[in-house]
């Protein structure tokens, strides 16, 4: 996969403290040419019984966050706005708000503004949502639920970049084989699970655990790479052609 080429002067923020989101990313971009910068939020203030609205908001949330601590003083930061995106690995759509930046010029204004990513990444299956295990016992009682079954990974992003807005939540299928009560504790020792949604991680010790992924793999490792390297495409050709007009666009 090349990676995409970066418009002059633009700053990336990564908001994330995730080690898969990092390296997911120099997938897409040069690894120089983002910085990382996590935000503290509490995400349980955002949770509801919907995954994909809680992962999207807690994206959104972590965004306007990280827009408000890198935006250089007196230039415009993006404020909450809705729009957004919401598909699966099917189909997706993209929203976009588009408004004019008050106070920059098109001349500065990639240099002025950080555009800035975040992520969010919940398991679920039925009406449980799994994020990550509190302890070890919590992860060997996820993983028993997961055994044998079906669940899905939703991964929602943000991206901000002054008052340009692009969301999107993606929905990958996982299929578990049956796993045994000694195996599940041998994994959970390694403490792997600790800091993953669901207290697995499909890229590492678990990887022998799927029998079928239908969907963007990784999309459950942290970030659905075909997705976002589309919207990152249109935002840069964006922000090198100047503010577009008002409004909002969406795509399917």
């Amino acid at each position: 996969m090349s990676r995409l080429d970066v418009p002059e002067g633009l700053r990336i923020v990564l908001a994330s403290a995730s080690p898969r989101r990092r390296e997911l990313l120099s997938e897409l971009l040069t690894p120089g040419s983002f910085a990382i910068s996590p935000v503290d939020l509490d995400e349980r203030a955002f949770e509801t019984f919907d995954p994909v609205e809680s992962a999207l908001s807690i994206a959104r949330a972590k965004a306007e966050l990280a827009g408000e601590s890198a935006a250089p003083e007196g230039s415009c930061a993006a404020p909450p706005g809705p729009g957004s995106g919401i598909g699966s690995s099917q189909g997706c759509t993209l929203g976009f708000v588009a408004r004019p930046l008050q106070g920059q010029g098109r001349e500065d204004k990639a240099s002025a503004l950080p555009l800035v990513i975040t992520a969010d990444t919940i398991v679920f299956r039925g009406g449980r949502q799994f994020g990550k295990p509190a302890n070890p016992l919590e992860a060997v009682q996820m993983l028993g639920e997961l055994s044998g079954r079906t669940h899905r990974v939703v991964t929602a992003y943000s991206v901000r970049f002054g008052d340009f807005m692009a969301d999107r939540a993606v929905i990958t299928k996982v299929r578990f084989r049956r796993l045994s009560r000694a195996e599940i504790e041998e994994y959970v020792a390694t403490g792997e699970s600790l800091d993953k949604a669901g207290g697995y991680a499909i890229q590492g010790g678990a990887a022998g655990f799927v029998l079928r992924v239908e969907g963007s793999l990784s999309n459950v490792i942290g970030l659905p790479l075909d997705e976002l390297r589309a919207d990152l495409e249109q935002i840069f050709a964006l922000i090198g052609s100047g503010s577009p007009e008002p409004g909002c666009h969406s795509q399917q």
